[in-house]
């Protein structure tokens, strides 16, 4: 469950399709306006498989994350650190761990708000995060 957590989050914050053929803004690209320290002010895991995995919080700071310009980024929950490698473009990403399991997340920034979506494969669960710029 942590693991779908971590890769929701990330990841949600952002890819479509895994294929080689994206359009990631070119091999290794990150989008710069993402380049910062994001906090959550909501997050969501819904549709899970085991009904028991659903889950919500409203509370600042339930997930964090730090994208750096070359696409690293590390953050996680209070008992969860997430940290890896990110490509994409304006809509999406591809989150990577060190271990190379990769998750898709899409996204809108709008005015300093940045809400993602994923869905996680391992464990059904849709997750979905709007975070604010710190």
């Amino acid at each position: 469950m942590k693991k779908g957590i971590v890769w929701a989050i990330l990841s949600s914050v952002l890819l479509f399709s895994c294929s080689d053929d994206d359009d990631d803004g070119g091999s290794g690209s990150f989008p710069a306006e993402l380049v910062g320290s994001w906090s959550s002010s909501a997050f969501s895991r819904t549709d899970c498989t085991d009904t028991g995995d659903n889950a919500t919080c409203d509370t600042s700071g339930c997930m964090t994350l730090t994208f750096a310009s070359n696409g690293s980024y590390s953050g996680g929950f209070p008992d969860v650190v997430l940290q890896g490698t990110a490509t994409g473009n304006t809509s999406s990403l591809k989150l990577c761990t060190p271990a190379n399991e990769c998750t898709d997340v899409s996204y809108t920034l709008i005015s300093g708000t940045l809400a993602a979506t994923w869905q996680d494969s391992e464990d059904g669960c849709t997750y979905a995060v709007t975070m604010t710029k710190q």
